[in-house]
Protein backbone atom coordinates (compact mmCIF):
# COMPACT_ATOMS: atom_id res chain seq x y z
CA UNK A 1 0.00 0.00 0.00
CA UNK A 2 2.90 2.42 1.06
CA UNK A 3 4.52 1.87 -2.23
CA UNK A 4 1.45 2.58 -4.52
CA UNK A 5 0.67 5.48 -2.60
CA UNK A 6 4.70 6.71 -2.63
CA UNK A 7 4.51 6.01 -6.92
CA UNK A 8 1.10 7.59 -6.98
CA UNK A 9 2.41 11.05 -5.71
CA UNK A 10 5.73 11.18 -7.24
CA UNK A 11 3.86 10.62 -10.81
CA UNK A 12 1.70 13.07 -9.34
CA UNK A 13 3.99 15.63 -8.39
CA UNK A 14 6.01 15.25 -11.96
CA UNK A 15 2.34 15.71 -13.39
CA UNK A 16 1.99 19.16 -11.40
CA UNK A 17 5.18 20.06 -11.95
CA UNK A 18 4.41 20.12 -16.32
CA UNK A 19 0.70 20.79 -15.47
CA UNK A 20 1.07 24.26 -17.68
CA UNK A 21 2.61 23.21 -20.44
CA UNK A 22 -0.20 20.48 -20.64
CA UNK A 23 -2.55 23.19 -19.69
CA UNK A 24 -1.95 25.48 -22.69
CA UNK A 25 -1.24 21.89 -25.26
CA UNK A 26 -4.85 20.57 -24.63
CA UNK A 27 -7.70 22.14 -23.56
CA UNK A 28 -9.93 19.47 -22.88
CA UNK A 29 -10.60 18.28 -18.60
CA UNK A 30 -11.43 14.98 -18.68
CA UNK A 31 -12.53 13.30 -14.33
CA UNK A 32 -9.67 11.44 -13.73
CA UNK A 33 -10.09 10.17 -9.84
CA UNK A 34 -13.75 10.67 -9.04
CA UNK A 35 -15.19 11.22 -4.98
CA UNK A 36 -16.18 7.20 -5.52
CA UNK A 37 -12.40 6.45 -5.21
CA UNK A 38 -10.94 5.51 -2.20
CA UNK A 39 -7.51 7.59 -3.62
CA UNK A 40 -9.82 10.36 -4.43
CA UNK A 41 -8.27 12.19 -1.26
CA UNK A 42 -4.81 11.91 -2.81
CA UNK A 43 -6.02 13.91 -5.83
CA UNK A 44 -7.21 16.43 -3.71
CA UNK A 45 -4.06 17.12 -2.02
CA UNK A 46 -1.80 17.06 -5.00
CA UNK A 47 -4.15 19.91 -6.07
CA UNK A 48 -3.37 21.83 -2.92
CA UNK A 49 0.48 21.22 -3.91
CA UNK A 50 0.01 21.86 -7.15
CA UNK A 51 -2.37 25.33 -6.08
CA UNK A 52 0.46 26.13 -3.73
CA UNK A 53 3.36 26.04 -6.22
CA UNK A 54 1.76 27.81 -8.96
CA UNK A 55 3.20 31.54 -8.63
CA UNK A 56 1.36 34.84 -9.94
CA UNK A 57 -2.45 35.51 -9.54
CA UNK A 58 -2.86 35.27 -12.88
CA UNK A 59 -1.52 31.85 -13.34
CA UNK A 60 -3.66 30.72 -9.84
CA UNK A 61 -6.83 31.90 -11.71
CA UNK A 62 -6.11 30.17 -14.73
CA UNK A 63 -5.39 26.82 -12.91
CA UNK A 64 -8.54 27.43 -10.63
CA UNK A 65 -10.51 27.47 -13.77
CA UNK A 66 -8.98 24.31 -14.35
CA UNK A 67 -10.45 22.68 -11.32
CA UNK A 68 -13.49 24.06 -11.38
CA UNK A 69 -14.09 22.15 -14.93
CA UNK A 70 -12.52 19.40 -13.12
CA UNK A 71 -15.46 19.17 -10.76
CA UNK A 72 -18.00 19.57 -13.54
CA UNK A 73 -16.41 16.66 -15.33
CA UNK A 74 -16.40 14.64 -11.96
CA UNK A 75 -19.90 15.80 -11.47
CA UNK A 76 -20.60 14.33 -14.94
CA UNK A 77 -19.52 11.09 -13.99
CA UNK A 78 -21.40 10.79 -10.25
CA UNK A 79 -24.57 11.15 -12.64
CA UNK A 80 -23.89 8.75 -15.32
CA UNK A 81 -22.87 6.13 -12.46
CA UNK A 82 -25.90 6.94 -10.71
CA UNK A 83 -24.29 8.16 -8.04
CA UNK A 84 -25.97 10.99 -7.38
CA UNK A 85 -25.34 11.48 -3.43
CA UNK A 86 -22.06 12.76 -4.52
CA UNK A 87 -22.84 15.33 -7.19
CA UNK A 88 -23.17 17.43 -4.54
CA UNK A 89 -19.71 17.77 -3.17
CA UNK A 90 -18.39 18.02 -6.88
CA UNK A 91 -20.64 21.04 -7.05
CA UNK A 92 -19.82 22.88 -3.40
CA UNK A 93 -16.07 22.41 -4.80
CA UNK A 94 -16.66 23.99 -7.88
CA UNK A 95 -18.57 26.86 -6.84
CA UNK A 96 -15.16 27.16 -3.90
CA UNK A 97 -12.60 27.17 -6.76
CA UNK A 98 -14.93 29.93 -9.16
CA UNK A 99 -15.68 32.46 -6.25
CA UNK A 100 -11.60 31.98 -5.02
CA UNK A 101 -10.69 32.64 -9.03
CA UNK A 102 -13.36 35.77 -9.33
CA UNK A 103 -11.47 36.94 -6.18
CA UNK A 104 -8.26 37.02 -7.79
CA UNK A 105 -9.34 37.95 -11.04
CA UNK A 106 -11.18 41.48 -9.84
CA UNK A 107 -8.14 42.30 -7.59
CA UNK A 108 -6.07 41.97 -10.98
CA UNK A 109 -5.24 45.21 -12.91
CA UNK A 110 -5.72 42.74 -16.33
CA UNK A 111 -8.15 43.08 -18.24
CA UNK A 112 -7.40 39.50 -20.18
CA UNK A 113 -7.26 38.12 -16.81
CA UNK A 114 -10.93 39.33 -16.22
CA UNK A 115 -11.57 38.12 -19.60
CA UNK A 116 -10.44 34.51 -19.15
CA UNK A 117 -12.76 34.45 -15.76
CA UNK A 118 -15.64 35.64 -18.27
CA UNK A 119 -14.92 33.14 -20.89
CA UNK A 120 -14.53 30.10 -18.41
CA UNK A 121 -17.93 30.86 -16.51
CA UNK A 122 -19.72 31.22 -19.17
CA UNK A 123 -18.39 27.68 -20.38
CA UNK A 124 -19.22 26.27 -17.06
CA UNK A 125 -22.63 27.21 -17.64
CA UNK A 126 -23.49 25.48 -20.46
CA UNK A 127 -22.14 22.62 -18.84
CA UNK A 128 -24.50 22.63 -15.75
CA UNK A 129 -27.58 23.64 -17.73
CA UNK A 130 -26.28 20.08 -20.32
CA UNK A 131 -25.80 18.08 -16.85
CA UNK A 132 -29.40 20.00 -15.33
CA UNK A 133 -31.03 18.23 -17.97
CA UNK A 134 -29.90 14.73 -17.47
CA UNK A 135 -29.45 14.23 -13.83
CA UNK A 136 -31.96 13.24 -11.66
CA UNK A 137 -34.56 14.96 -9.39
CA UNK A 138 -32.92 14.73 -6.36
CA UNK A 139 -29.76 15.89 -7.94
CA UNK A 140 -31.24 18.89 -9.58
CA UNK A 141 -31.60 21.34 -6.25
CA UNK A 142 -27.23 21.43 -6.31
CA UNK A 143 -26.93 21.72 -9.79
CA UNK A 144 -29.35 24.66 -10.09
CA UNK A 145 -27.58 26.17 -7.20
CA UNK A 146 -24.13 26.09 -8.50
CA UNK A 147 -25.89 27.20 -11.84
CA UNK A 148 -27.21 30.68 -9.83
CA UNK A 149 -24.06 30.84 -8.81
CA UNK A 150 -22.03 30.47 -11.66
CA UNK A 151 -24.86 32.90 -13.37
CA UNK A 152 -23.86 35.45 -10.58
CA UNK A 153 -19.94 34.80 -11.03
CA UNK A 154 -20.43 35.72 -14.75
CA UNK A 155 -22.26 39.03 -14.36
CA UNK A 156 -20.18 39.87 -11.61
CA UNK A 157 -16.72 38.88 -13.89
CA UNK A 158 -18.31 40.58 -16.73
CA UNK A 159 -18.97 43.89 -14.72
CA UNK A 160 -15.55 43.89 -13.67
CA UNK A 161 -14.10 43.68 -17.19
CA UNK A 162 -16.56 46.46 -18.26
CA UNK A 163 -14.78 48.48 -15.11
CA UNK A 164 -11.66 47.54 -16.58
CA UNK A 165 -12.05 48.58 -20.07
CA UNK A 166 -13.57 52.06 -19.08
CA UNK A 167 -10.88 52.87 -16.52
CA UNK A 168 -8.54 51.51 -19.09
CA UNK A 169 -10.08 53.92 -21.84
CA UNK A 170 -10.49 56.66 -19.08
CA UNK A 171 -6.89 56.86 -19.06
CA UNK A 172 -6.02 56.49 -22.94
CA UNK A 173 -8.20 59.46 -22.82
CA UNK A 174 -6.18 61.08 -20.25
CA UNK A 175 -2.77 60.40 -21.98
CA UNK A 176 -4.06 61.76 -25.34
CA UNK A 177 -5.32 65.09 -23.90
CA UNK A 178 -1.82 65.19 -21.44
CA UNK A 179 -0.45 64.98 -25.75
CA UNK A 180 -2.48 66.94 -27.19
CA UNK A 181 -1.29 69.80 -24.37
CA UNK A 182 2.38 69.51 -24.62
CA UNK A 183 2.28 69.78 -28.63
CA UNK A 184 0.46 72.60 -28.47
CA UNK A 185 2.85 74.12 -25.73
CA UNK A 186 5.90 73.08 -27.68
CA UNK A 187 4.08 74.22 -31.29
CA UNK A 188 3.54 78.14 -28.77
CA UNK A 189 7.24 77.51 -27.32
CA UNK A 190 8.48 77.10 -31.50
CA UNK A 191 6.78 80.13 -32.43
CA UNK A 192 7.74 81.97 -29.48
CA UNK A 193 11.29 81.56 -30.36
CA UNK A 194 10.16 82.45 -34.07
CA UNK A 195 9.38 85.18 -33.01
CA UNK A 196 12.37 86.25 -30.53
CA UNK A 197 14.61 85.33 -33.91
CA UNK A 198 13.18 87.74 -36.00
CA UNK A 199 13.18 90.43 -33.39
CA UNK A 200 16.71 89.76 -32.44
CA UNK A 201 17.44 89.75 -36.63
CA UNK A 202 15.31 93.24 -36.96
CA UNK A 203 17.51 94.97 -33.94
CA UNK A 204 20.63 93.79 -35.41
CA UNK A 205 19.69 95.28 -39.10
CA UNK A 206 18.37 98.29 -37.54
CA UNK A 207 22.24 98.37 -35.64
CA UNK A 208 24.31 97.49 -38.93
CA UNK A 209 22.25 100.65 -40.83
CA UNK A 210 22.95 103.32 -38.23
CA UNK A 211 26.73 102.20 -38.35
CA UNK A 212 26.13 102.19 -42.12
CA UNK A 213 24.78 106.23 -41.78
CA UNK A 214 27.35 107.10 -39.23
CA UNK A 215 30.12 105.70 -41.34
CA UNK A 216 28.42 107.72 -44.58
CA UNK A 217 28.26 110.73 -42.44
CA UNK A 218 31.86 110.60 -41.28
CA UNK A 219 33.37 110.15 -44.64
CA UNK A 220 31.00 112.72 -45.84
CA UNK A 221 32.72 115.43 -43.09
CA UNK A 222 36.41 113.74 -44.34
CA UNK A 223 35.53 114.97 -47.69
CA UNK A 224 34.30 118.78 -46.56
CA UNK A 225 37.20 118.97 -45.08
CA UNK A 226 40.13 117.94 -47.33
CA UNK A 227 38.10 120.27 -50.30
CA UNK A 228 38.15 123.41 -47.85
Amino acid sequence: MRKILTVFLVVSLFVMIFAPAAMAQDESVEAGLTPDSPFYFLKQLVEKIQYMFTFGAENKVELLNRFGEKRLAEAQKMIEKGKTDLVEGCLNRYQEHLKKAQGLAENLDNEEVCKKVTEATSKHMETLNGLLEKAPERARGSIEQAVEVSQTGCERAIEALQKKIQIQEHNEGEESEIRAEQQTRTQEMKEDTGECEYECECEQTQEQNQEHIQEEIKDQTKNKTVNR
